[in-house]
């Protein structure tokens, strides 16, 4: 892990801005340490621009729009020659003659009619104001102006029509909106997660600064980059947060912090004595704010706070409970107001909104002033992301969805996926199984495509467990027993057998009480898939033979095919040249990933009966629709192990045909398939197993990791593709003198004995004959079984005896 690098020290003669105190020196050190420099360059130019009379810096709380001011009227205090440039803090003005009081004392006058605050009429400060600059070329500043902008409008727009001299810049979170405005915008710093960390961001710059002295030293020396920058990113790149966040920096090491930001806590360090109260911490800072948000807008924001992504108008609309004009309005008012910025979407999708994590924590303590609001509010987002996974989940299941728009629907599952899991977590807690089991299931796609089904498997199971209750109506019957089944493939897809088997039992009853037998014929394949995976092969054979003709009188396609590419693969790996017209029967399914797995099949029954050519054939059919066209995941990696086992084996195309292994396995590993050795090895005494979710070379070293990092996965999805398609046919094989078979082998068969007389691991033999270690585990099994060998020494003893007689 990379160290941080040490922080530049401050040279005062280095400094390009003229300073009149040491004390403003060391501000601007501050300020410059931040990454401002390219908006100060920015502001200098809009203020240097003589048709610019009325700026707005403008910006979410403790984003830094004062400082930023400050900086650029250092560098320029008078940017068009202004015989003065004067500062107002308006923070605790929020009447309109106290406003104009103030400017009129920063404009060096005395307030007319007595001493200040005695209640004179606005519009006479106003007037003392127009007097005060009259003749003069003057820059006004009017700072922290959020509380004053609703009557600041109207009367800068009279103003600076009045006195063509003046000009006027303003800091507030809110614009004014008049015609005279040019906004500035300020946003937060920038961070980096993920791939992209330890970079020395910006926000890292920034919060390494404003860790106290008495610790900076150590934090430097032990803290690694990605942490300070995964605390920049949670915190959203807001100086204020990061300033006081970085201020807890002591008796909390930097670790300790992340954990609790992860947790939604929100840590408070020391600030220094000088600064106001509102910047204290930005919910200070936001509740500093509020009084000038108006009770609707209030509303809204504390409902939109249980929301942990981006909003769009029909989530403000259901959540607020209002009409949808009436929402557009208020998250556009919300936007003006810098509580909500906007995010990048794709051009055919809706805006979407984004509440800072601060400004959603702060509102979300303010909607748990109200049990009876925050129950009611959670209970509208719960049913709303239920209708938004099932829409989603049916767009993901629609024939023919092409690899383009599987990719757009699987982006939008993950920017919903942190409000599914707050929904799934509020569901839990409220006792509603039942919702919670048809959100999973109705997502089962995007689970599987993610890679996350251990995690909705768990959720799945437990959701079946409450609703396993005798008065639980019959809707409820059928979908507990369709959570069982799901979470009960998702274990098996995973090889873990063992939760697979128990779940499977508990199914087989529950279907078995309520007569359900499609439900029974679904337990008998994924036994079926169970038994193959442990080496059962007979077992699965009547496994799976029961249940291909129930699946397809009751018009279970999907599970039918399932089946019958299973019974196919367990056919041919017995030797029986009938294999292929198992699924030689599915080929013209109109949906072209289902008919992409079909093809994989019968490639793999093809290879299995010595036809290596023609399985080439229709493998590459299989990864043409599989590049065109959306699928699970497991369909694609077997896809490349299966053509990586019948390609051709030359020396130089070798590193292309291991580079595709490579793949499929870190492949694997990545969306939780398990690895291709996942059957008991006790056939196989002294090898170690693999560590189920682990990819590992042929060598046993780490295979390449794709870190959670969903268009890293789809890349090399992809350009894995793309590689398999390349690979070379197999040559025509040469004509060789026969070899006596053992008796009832297969060609296949045989070749598995040989390589085990001559000392073989499993591992050497996959990686000799292009086959998966599953695919070579299964094969021994069925040798020692027809040759009725106990052990791989008796079938090595066999193979020799053949060879001497």
């Amino acid at each position: 892990m990379s160290r941080l690098s040490v922080l530049p020290t401050l040279d005062l003669a280095a400094l390009p801005i003229p300073y009149d105190t040491p004390q403003e020196a060391v501000q601007d050190h501050r300020n410059r340490l931040i990454g401002r420099d390219e908006d100060t360059a920015d502001l200098l130019r809009a203020l240097r621009d003589p048709a610019v009379r009325l700026l707005t810096v403008t910006g979410p709380a403790g984003v830094g729009k004062s400082a930023l001011v400050r900086r650029a009227l250092a560098a320029c205090p008078a940017p068009l020659g202004e015989e003065l440039t004067v500062t107002v803090e308006l923070a605790s003005s929020s009447r309109r003659a106290d406003t104009w009081e103030r400017v009129v004392t920063a404009l060096g006058r005395q307030p007319g009619n007595g001493a200040p605050g005695d209640g004179a009429p606005p519009a006479r400060r106003l007037a003392e104001v127009r007097a005060a600059i009259a003749g003069r070329r003057v820059l006004v500043v009017l700072d922290n102006a959020d509380l004053a902008v609703h009557h600041l409008a109207t009367d800068l727009t009279a103003l600076l029509h009045g006195s063509p001299e003046l000009r006027v810049v303003l800091s507030s979170r809110t614009a004014l909106d008049v015609t005279a405005e040019l906004l500035f915008p300020v946003t937060p710093l920038t961070t980096a997660t993920g791939r992209d960390a330890g970079c020395g961001t910006d926000s890292a710059r920034l919060f390494l600064e404003r860790v106290r002295a008495h610790y900076r030293r150590s934090v430097l020396a032990d803290a690694d980059e990605r942490t300070i920058d995964e605390i920049c990113a949670l915190l959203d790149g807001v100086p204020l947060a990061i300033e006081v966040t970085a201020g807890a920096v002591g008796a909390l090491s930097p670790r300790a912090l992340l954990e609790r930001l992860r947790r939604g806590e929100q840590p408070l360090g020391r600030r220094p004595l000088d600064v106001a109260a509102r910047h204290r911490s930005l919910d200070a800072c936001l509740s500093w704010a509020e009084p000038a948000l108006a009770p609707p807008e209030r509303t809204l924001l504390r409902r939109l706070s249980v929301c942990e992504m981006p909003v769009d108008v029909h989530t403000a609309e259901r959540l607020g409970g209002i009409g949808a004009a009436q929402a557009a309005n208020r998250l556009d008012t919300l936007v003006h107001r810098s509580l909500l910025l906007s995010v990048r979407r794709p051009a055919d999708a809706e805006p979407g909104f984004r509440m800072l994590r601060a400004t959603r924590a702060h509102y979300r303590a303010r909607l748990a002033e109200d049990p009876a609001e925050e129950r009611a509010t959670r209970a509208l987002h719960a049913r709303h992301i239920g209708e938004r996974a099932e829409a989603l989940g049916s767009a993901l299941c629609e024939p023919g969805l092409s690899r383009a728009d599987w990719r757009r629907r699987l982006a939008e599952f993950r920017e919903l996926l942190a409000d599914i899991r707050a929904a799934l977590e509020w569901l839990r807690l409220t006792d509603r199984p039942a919702e919670a089991a048809r959100l999973l299931l109705a997502l089962a796609p995007a689970w599987s495509a993610e890679g996350l089904t251990a995690e909705a498997g768990r959720l799945l199971g437990r959701a079946a467990d409450a609703l396993e209750t005798e008065e639980a109506e019959a809707a409820d019957a059928a979908l507990r027993g369709r959570a069982l089944d799901t979470a009960a493939r998702w274990a098996a897809m995973a090889g873990a057998v063992e939760e697979a088997q128990a779940l499977l039992l508990r199914a087989e009853a529950h279907h078995r009480a309520h007569g359900d037998r499609a439900g029974l014929a679904r337990v008998a394949l994924l036994r079926g898939e169970v038994f193959h995976r442990t080496g059962a092969g007979a077992s699965a054979e009547r496994q799976v033979g029961s249940a291909i003709s129930e699946l397809e009188v009751l018009g279970c396609a999907a599970d039918a095919l399932a089946a019958r590419v299973l019974l196919a693969r367990l056919r041919a790996e017995r030797g029986d040249g009938e294999a292929e017209e198992v699924v030689r029967r599915s080929l013209p399914h109109a949906d072209p990933a289902l008919r992409a797995r079909a093809l994989t099949a019968q490639a793999q029954v093809r290879l299995a009966l010595g036809r290596p050519a023609e399985a080439h054939l229709a493998v590459r059919e299989a990864l043409r629709l599989l590049t065109a066209y959306g699928s699970a995941p497991e369909c694609a990696v077997a896809a490349l192990e299966t053509a990586a086992a019948v390609c051709g084996r030359h020396p130089d195309t070798e590193s292309a045909r291991e580079g595709v292994l490579g793949a499929a396995r870190a492949l694997r590993a990545a969306y939780g398939l398990g690895t291709a050795a996942e059957p008991d090895r006790g056939a196989e005494p002294g090898e170690d197993a693999h560590e189920p979710g682990r990819a590992r070379d042929e060598g046993g070293a780490e295979a390449p990791a794709l870190a959670g990092d969903a268009e890293c996965r789809e890349r090399a999805l992809l350009d894995a593709l793309t590689a398999a398609a390349a690979l070379p046919a197999p040559e025509p094989a040469a004509p060789e003198a026969p070899v006596a078979r053992l008796k009832g082998l297969t060609p296949r068969q045989q070749q598995i004995a040989d390589l085990v007389a001559e000392g073989m691991t499993n591992r050497q033999m996959a990686r000799e004959l292009g086959l998966s270690e599953w695919t070579v585990v299964n094969h021994l099994r069925q040798v020692m079984s027809k040759l009725n060998c106990p052990s791989r020494v008796h079938v090595a003893r066999l193979v020799q005896q053949r060879d001497i007689g």
